[in-house]
């Protein structure tokens, strides 16, 4: 059976189907977020020292059992050094991150990085939309903690961790800059432009929608975006969009050759410079 196939026929059961025992909401979670678990490696691998931290999650009701995200913190090489809230993206958690998380430390950021949750070690069953911002809002008031000065926090976040930090920018004007990597427009037009499922009335079956491009005209500080080229899982005319949509100042950049995940390997000195300029500008 055809994928496109038997993805639409798993949605229409869903949808229609009472006694369905996985509900539309459930499937579109688990066909959005592909949670792990094995921690693959830590910033000690790459000879940066760091923190392992537990921040806990606001209770959703009255006597749930609390719960708690993993996070590190890697500190910068010097005290007042420009810090970063990292969040990945839907397949990896912060062991598998540690490469890009490493980078921006080499750079001379401070990096707080952690695990929605159900990912990695951080507590919570299969994550949701809701959820995940809120676990990018602990994640900030950490860092807010972490360093005090409010003009050397930013935001970075990769692919889905790109909308999660659109989301969190959009309620947060105290973020000094969002740096955006390989994201996209919204999770409709990602069913329709990149799934092909456009045939299906997505706006009444989605739940999990990451409207990013809704959001980013509401951001008030700048922003850089950041695309390869070559990305064959979101297209970079997503990142042209939400840079045309974004106010200024902004800026965009485009990395001919390069995938969903390895712009700084193809370009390590644009990549650089960019990230530098961007948070130079802004007093780092």
């Amino acid at each position: 059976m055809p994928q496109a196939f038997l993805r639409v026929a798993l949605l229409l059961l869903a949808a229609w189907s009472v006694s369905a025992c996985t509900t539309l909401d459930g499937l579109q979670r688990r066909h959005i977020f592909q949670p792990t678990s094995e921690i693959a490696g830590t910033p000690s691998d790459f000879g940066f020292d760091y923190v392992e931290e537990w921040l806990p999650v606001p209770q959703a009701a009255a006597g749930a059992q609390p719960e708690r995200i993993n996070a590190w913190w890697m500190p910068g090489p010097s005290a007042d050094a420009c810090a970063i809230l990292y969040l990945h993206g839907n397949g990896w958690n912060m062991g598998d991150s540690t490469y890009d998380t490493a980078r921006l430390r080499r750079i001379g950021f401070a990096v707080l990085a952690i695990d929605y949750r159900g990912y990695g070690k951080s507590e919570g069953a299969f994550p949701s939309e809701s959820q995940v911002y809120q676990d990018a809002q602990v994640g900030w008031d950490r860092l807010k903690q972490l360093q005090p000065d409010a003009a050397r926090r930013f935001v970075y976040g990769h692919s889905l961790g790109g909308a999660i930090a659109i989301d969190l920018a959009a309620r947060n004007p105290d973020i000094a800059g969002l740096i955006v990597e390989g994201s996209f427009t919204s999770m409709a037009d990602m069913a329709h432009e990149v799934h092909g499922l456009g045939y299906l009335p997505i706006a009444w079956l989605l739940t999990q929608r990451f409207d990013s491009i809704a959001k980013i005209g509401s951001v008030k500080m700048p922003v850089l975006f950041v695309h390869g080229e070559s990305d064959k899982v979101i297209p970079h005319s997503m990142s042209e969009r939400l840079h045309a949509a974004a106010p200024q100042p902004k800026t965009l950049l485009l990395v001919p050759g390069a995938g969903h995940s390895s712009i700084a390997v193809v370009a390590w000195d644009r990549y650089r410079a960019a990230l530098e300029g961007f948070t130079g500008k802004l007093g780092c």
